[in-house]
């Protein structure tokens, strides 16, 4: 294969990595990655238990093998012989955005995050020093800090346009396989050190929860943004589906969704009490620092009127604080899709009951990512432990999309807006 690939390969184990395994395999797992970084001249592998792994890379060849785009081995296809379930920071060099033949990033995440991950963080890295990547996650690794994530480092050196996963209990996420692998056995180095970790992290986010009530309403709102960040790609596609069914033909269920987003934005209550846009003005520069998308995030923000300009009234500490260990962010995003679903099915009751049927189906599919809340109490599904992505899927899914299918769609119609 490919200069990259086998490189790829020999990095993430080597013939382990892609070979089928006729008996258990005992000093590896693929589980073991904690963060990939494919770089020019560089391939980084940051463990869980064990010290970072660097393979140099010739940057020459890597030129060279980069040109063919995928031909000679497209590493999409390499990582996917392998659940990297357990991995939680994956990124590529920014020059890959022109090869999607050799890593498709969009096609490789989309299964991965689909599979029930542990990841974080994903998208593209530039300016990467190998030296600094080693030393941080070492140190990472010496002071036994689990929850350590280079996205959110501020004194990280590279350039990073990353995208955070809405995974909200990522580090209850440890999708061991102890048949083929010793290391993933109840009494495995990996098992140990998963169940030890997840411990650790619920304390660590619990005490951030109660740090952020002393230390006050900014650092809140630092936090309140960075995880409106990681739904940002799902509000993107759901203002892009508003903007579609807006202009698109009056079709029974075309109609009833776009009923069921006005009704669902109005009867849920985004408004933030006493916030003002100037109050999330330090929280999005750090943001932006990171690399977060926040011209997108701020325009997000006016579009839901998440602001209060009444006068006498204050930001609320114990409001934000609640909001924080909810971990809804300040869009409040699962809330409002639930709403919106929910005012949907209404609609369908009094107006199309065919719709209900096409509701249930979509449903069905992705009844384990739908969270408790009145729409999966209205079709009868009961408590549930899902996030937004389920309700997003659900959404698309009742219009006749998925979030492949309509991405896709979105960039064919920008194609055609630019000729």
């Amino acid at each position: 294969m490919g200069y990259v690939y086998d490189k790829v390969k020999e990095a993430l184990g080597g013939v382990k990595f892609s070979s089928s395994h006729q008996s258990i395999v005992k000093d590896w797992s693929p589980n073991g990655v904690k963060a990939l970084v494919i770089y020019r001249d560089f391939i980084f592998v940051a463990n869980h238990v064990k010290m970072p792994k660097v393979i140099p890379l010739d940057v020459n060849e890597f030129a060279m093998d980069l040109q063919q785009n995928g031909r000679t081995g497209a590493l999409h296809n390499l990582l996917a012989q392998r659940q990297l379930s357990c991995m939680e920071e994956f990124y590529v060099d920014s020059v890959f955005m022109n090869y999607p033949g050799a890593m498709d990033m969009a096609a490789y995440i989309g299964k991965l995050v689909n599979e029930r991950s542990r990841l974080r963080f994903h998208g593209y890295i530039s300016n990467a020093n190998v030296e600094e990547l080693r030393e941080k996650f070492s140190k990472a690794k010496l002071n036994s800090d689990p929850i350590y994530s280079y996205a959110l480092d501020g004194s990280r050196k590279a350039t990073l346009s990353y995208i955070g996963v809405n995974n909200p209990v990522w580090y209850k996420n440890y999708n061991l396989r102890p048949q083929y692998y010793t290391l993933d056995a109840d009494n495995g180095d990996l098992h140990r050190w998963f169940t030890k970790s997840e411990g650790i992290i619920a304390d660590k986010l619990a005490s951030q929860a109660k740090e952020m009530e002393a230390d006050g309403i900014e650092k809140a709102l630092n936090i309140l943004v960075q995880q409106d960040l990681q739904v940002l790609n799902e509000v993107m596609i759901y203002l892009s589906l508003g903007m579609y069914l807006k202009n698109a033909h009056a079709d029974k269920i075309f109609t009833c969704v776009r009923h069921g987003m006005s009704e669902g934005q109005k009867n849920f209550k985004q408004t933030i009490k006493g916030l003002l846009p100037q109050h999330l003005n330090s929280a999005l520069s750090v943001a932006g620092s990171q690399g977060g998308s926040v011209n997108n995030l701020a325009r997000a923000y006016k579009y839901f009127n998440i602001f209060d300009n009444r006068d006498g009234v204050f930001v609320n500490l114990e409001e934000l604080t609640e909001m924080v260990k909810n971990r809804s962010g300040l869009l409040q995003f699962v809330g409002l899709l639930d709403s919106v679903l929910y005012e949907t099915w209404l609609e369908m009751e009094n107006h199309y009951s065919e719709g209900k049927l096409i509701m249930i189906i979509e449903a069905q599919k992705y009844k384990d990512d739908i969270p408790s809340g009145r729409f999966r109490t209205a079709i009868g599904m009961g408590e549930g432990s899902g996030c937004n992505y389920g309700l997003m899927c659900v959404l698309l899914g009742v219009c006749g999309w998925n979030h492949e299918s309509f991405k896709r769609y979105l960039q064919t119609a920008k194609s055609k807006k630019t000729d």
